[in-house]
């Protein structure tokens, strides 16, 4: 009596699946990649991202450069959504973050990004702004005004200014 392979490939097949480590998560756009790459030019260690215009949020993209920042460290790039009810409160924390590592990372690792709602909406955030190393602005194509934006970055400051990224809705 012959065996047939199938039988035997196939409880091994299973057993290997099993034991197999997981799948890794798949990459960030390329465009987030480089984004997050982008950033890197400067020493920071606290990057508030804030949207341009009211009603904006900057949630998502803080979001997927924490998780491109993971992604390529290896380690988790820690993210707080800071909204209207614990702007103080986040402000103190990334403030006292910020003098720990001496106001900027002079060895990378241990980033924090702070999604900080409008400022032209809600000047609170500006503390947040100040208390980081860095602020990354966000205009969406066809919703954001240039005052706006241009009222952002005066409030935020052109020196503490890493750049703007311009997202486009449709996409």
């Amino acid at each position: 009596m012959m065996l047939g392979p199938m039988s035997f490939s196939r409880t091994r097949t299973a057993a290997a699946a099993k034991d197999a480590p997981p799948a890794p998560a798949p990459l960030p756009a390329f465009e987030l990649q480089e984004l997050w790459f982008a950033t890197l030019r400067s020493e920071w260690a606290s990057l508030a991202v804030i949207p341009a215009h009211a009603g904006g949020s900057a949630f998502e993209i803080a979001r997927a450069l924490a998780e491109a920042g993971s992604r390529h460290r290896g380690t988790p790039v820690r993210l707080v959504k800071a909204d209207a009810n614990d702007l103080a409160q986040t402000a103190q924390f990334v403030d006292s973050l910020s003098r720990k590592s001496g106001g900027g990372s002079t060895k990378r690792g241990g980033e924090i990004i702070i999604a900080v709602d409008p400022v032209v909406e809600n000047p609170l955030g500006i503390a947040i702004a100040f208390a980081a190393d860095a602020v990354l602005v966000t205009i969406e194509l066809g919703v954001t005004d240039l005052a706006s934006a241009r009222k952002t970055i005066e409030m935020v400051g052109r020196d503490r200014l890493l750049g703007c990224v311009v997202i486009d809705p449709a996409r």
